[in-house]
C-alpha cells in the first residue's frame, strides 16, 4: 500500500484543476456562514417543550408506580338484608317456609339480575331498526 501512495503523491495530475475551483469553494464556504443561525428562544423553547415531555412523563410514571403499591384500604361490604328470624317451631313445622328463608335473599338478588336484563333487551330492541 505505502508503494502506491508514494507513486501517487510524486505523480503529477494528468489535468491541471480550473483555474476558479478555489473560488467556487470559498464561495460555497461563505454562503454557509451566510446562513443565519437558529435563535436562541427557539432552542429554548425546544428545550422547555423536551423537559416538559420529560417530566410529564416522569410524574406519570410515578403515579402508576404508587397506584401499584399502595393499594386502597378495602370497603366494607354491606350486609344483605335478611328477615327476620321467626320463631323455632315455626321453621321446624314447614320445611317449605325454611326453603324460603333460606332463598329469599337469593331472589333479592335474581330479581335485581333479572330487571337489568330485562332493560338490556328493552335497550337493544329499542336500538333495531
Amino acid at each position: 500500500m505505502s508503494d502506491l501512495e508514494e507513486r501517487l503523491r510524486t505523480s503529477k495530475p494528468r489535468t491541471p484543476p480550473p483555474p476558479d475551483l478555489h473560488d467556487a469553494i470559498m464561495a460555497a464556504v461563505r454562503a454557509r456562514r451566510e446562513i443565519r443561525p437558529t435563535p436562541k428562544h427557539r432552542v429554548t423553547a425546544r428545550w422547555l417543550v423536551g423537559l416538559m415531555v420529560g417530566v410529564g412523563l416522569g410524574l406519570a410514571g410515578i403515579s402508576l408506580w404508587r397506584a401499584d403499591t399502595q393499594a386502597p384500604a378495602p370497603h366494607a361490604a354491606t350486609p344483605l338484608p335478611l328477615p327476620p328470624n321467626p320463631p323455632p317451631e315455626t321453621v321446624w313445622a314447614s320445611p317449605a317456609r325454611m326453603t324460603e328463608m333460606m332463598l329469599s335473599p337469593l331472589s333479592h338478588e335474581m330479581a335485581a339480575v333479572e330487571r337489568d336484563v330485562r332493560g338490556a333487551w328493552e335497550f337493544l330492541l329499542a336500538r333495531l331498526p
